[in-house]
């Protein structure tokens, strides 16, 4: 209940104007009675741009210079960066000239729009302008610079000039980028052309216009894996003398990979254009991002009626498109004899043979790797269940294996006590056979083998399976049956963790 005592009130009011003028969420809770402090995700999210505040206020000596922030549509992520935040930095360092910018010109105004009209607020003029009451110098809009293209702070060189992507900002310099959405959609995002279009306004224009110990800050909902972001994000893993991005990546459901990924998943994954990481604020998997602005429920319809888009949109985990995610005709068919002596192979046994409408088969597949990290797909053999009838089959497929090939078995869910059953198989006593258990989901595992196929580095030794397999990976993921995709998925993963010995698989 508030303090009748005007003192009380007026100590407790001077207060909270300290605090916003201090701390960004503080500062965009004042400015805006309607923002959601609380969320955990924006917290994170405030963290990180009072740090780039920081380093655009000790020119570059300490804080972020380079931030990239993904995140799902309708999460408060463009009101806090491209409206709230630059009001912000105004407040603190009045000589700031900051540049905003999106897919159009149009948007980047609006942006502008409500950034400048905050600024001129009664609450922003209790902070920092002419009703702040404190030693702060004021801030204002310039009477002779106020339109949205570009308006000014008064009696500094400070302000805010909004832009299309690859419109005019030459000849101006800044202490902060703020590039928000450079893809309108998919279709904007999957045209080579125009991605290479904003690339070269990237790097001929936008990069050039960086003030020495100024910051940029990418916002994104990441449509492909060759965007702005993804090419940023390659280009820092392949040139240590390139920008170094901090990125805050925050899907709308906590990925199944959320506790724990193995460091060399990530690095492919970084080197494929997209980032993949231990939950930040500590998810489990299958946890929304925010429960109290959209729950589970919420997202099932849209993850239902997205496709292809809900992995890129919303999870922030783009798929390497050509029609389909797995280019098929690009897996080059060889014969047994042709793969390397050095190939050890290993058999991933995928076990969904209940509880799920789409994968009633049992599937294992053998694959290998060689020095020069080249994939072969060996053999694929599948069979329907139920697991009375599959497991005999599966022995016998053990059986018929070298001696050395590791047998890694599924361990998710129910599928764990299968596990057993074959561990305590006095046939297969003499057998290496190891527990796995799938990181990610479908679609995150399988482009981690899948996007090499562009790269000529994954190949299918010939066999009866051929056609049957190459069915189902062009349909993938919306086919009926996915489980002989899973099943190398699996291999992959075995093949990418390693393992000590046989029988004590690392994965």
């Amino acid at each position: 209940m508030a303090s009748r005592d005007p003192q009380t009130a007026a100590r407790r009011e001077l207060a909270r104007r300290k605090l916003a003028r201090s701390c960004f969420l503080d500062f965009a809770r004042y400015v805006y009675r309607d923002y959601p402090h609380t969320a955990r995700h924006l917290v994170l999210l405030g963290e990180r741009l009072e740090a780039v505040e920081r380093y655009v206020a000790t020119e570059g000596e300490e804080g972020i210079g380079r931030l990239m922030v993904f995140m799902p549509p309708r999460h408060w992520k463009s009101t806090t960066t491209s409206v709230l935040f630059p009001t912000y930095v105004l407040g603190r360092n009045p000589d700031m000239r900051i540049g905003i910018t999106s897919y159009n010109g149009k948007l980047a105004m609006g942006f502008s729009r409500r950034a400048r009209n905050h600024l001129m607020g009664n609450p922003y003029r209790a902070l920092f302008g002419d009703r702040s009451a404190s030693e702060v110098a004021e801030v204002e809009v310039s009477e002779q610079s106020r339109s949205v293209e570009e308006w000014n702070i008064e009696g500094t060189r400070g302000g805010v000039m909004a832009a299309g992507v690859g419109g005019g900002i030459t000849g101006r310099g800044f202490n902060l980028l703020i590039v928000d959405d450079p893809h309108k959609d998919r279709e904007d995002a999957e045209s080579q052309a125009r991605r290479n279009t904003i690339w070269g306004w990237w790097t001929s224009t936008a990069r050039t216009r960086i003030e020495k110990g100024g910051a940029v800050v990418v916002i994104q909902t990441r449509w492909h894996c060759d965007d702005l972001s993804g090419r940023l994000i390659t280009q820092m893993i392949e040139d240590p003398d390139a920008d170094q991005w901090e990125i805050l990546c925050l899907p709308a459901i906590a990925e199944d990979w959320a506790q724990g990924i193995d460091p060399d998943e990530v690095e492919r994954a970084l080197r494929d254009g997209w980032f993949m990481s231990v939950d930040p604020l500590g998810r489990e998997p299958g946890e929304a991002l925010c429960a109290e602005m959209f729950d589970l429920e919420y997202f099932r319809p849209i993850r239902a009626n997205s496709g292809y888009d809900w992995a890129a949109l919303y999870q922030q985990r783009p798929i390497k498109l050509a029609g389909k995610m797995i280019k098929v005709a690009g897996i080059q068919v060889i014969g047994a004899d042709e793969v390397p002596d050095e190939v050890k192979p290993v058999r991933y046994w995928d076990l969904a043979v209940s509880g799920r409408k789409k994968a009633d088969f049992v599937c294992g597949a053998m694959c290998g790797r060689d020095r020069q990290g080249r994939f072969f797909i060996m053999d694929v053999r599948r069979m329907p269940g139920p697991w009375a009838d599959a497991r005999p089959k599966i022995r016998n497929v053990m059986l018929a294996d070298e001696m050395g090939v590791i047998q890694g078995v599924e361990i998710s869910g129910q599928q764990g006590g299968y596990y057993q059953e074959f561990k305590r198989d006095a046939l297969l006593m003499t057998r290496p056979i190891a527990p796995v258990n799938p990181r990610g989901n479908k679609e995150s595992r399988a482009q981690l083998w899948a996007t090499r196929i562009e790269d000529d580095m994954v190949f299918m030794v010939r066999g009866p399976w051929n056609e049957e397999f190459k069915g189902e990976a062009a349909a993938f993921p919306n086919g009926r049956h996915d489980d002989q995709v899973d099943a190398v998925s699996g291999a992959w993963q075995m093949l990418s963790s390693g393992w000590k010995e046989a029988g004590s698989y690392q994965g």
